[in-house]
């Protein structure tokens, strides 16, 4: 099975080893965690599965950051995370094109993650009906 590139933008490096321990278990797939949007942009070439960040971000916005992305990368998705749940915001993200929508809270991290594995299934068995 082809592994699937995961771009995790967390700039709290607390958030950022919490969510890592969460996400390792996760089969056939490779993470990589980044500390600021610059850095992200940076690797793009790569051309991402999946990007993981934070509405809110030193130097960028989070929504026109997944703007940038969406124009440059049209098939990476994205789970977008705040600790606010903005109702504009939300539907703005929702047209461009974001798989989902997370409010930072108790449970947030539980429920990131299967999101994260909803989306993982979704891309793989995109990929199969592509590659038959």
């Amino acid at each position: 099975m082809e592994q699937k590139s995961i771009y995790v933008l967390e700039e709290n490096r607390t958030e950022a080893m919490v969510m890592k321990l969460a996400f390792d278990k996760l089969s056939d797939v490779n993470l990589t965690f980044f500390t600021s949007g610059q850095d992200v942009l940076a690797r793009l070439h790569e051309k991402p599965d999946v990007v993981i960040c934070d509405l809110m971000m030193s130097g960028m916005e989070g929504l026109e950051f997944v703007k940038k992305i969406r124009r440059l990368c049209p098939v990476t998705q994205f789970i977008v995370i705040s600790s606010y749940g903005f109702t504009d915001v939300i539907r703005e993200l929702q047209k461009v094109g974001v798989f989902n929508f997370v409010i930072r809270g108790e449970h947030s991290l539980r429920y990131m993650k299967q999101r994260l594995e909803d989306l993982l299934l979704v891309l793989r068995a995109d990929s199969s009906v592509h590659d038959a």
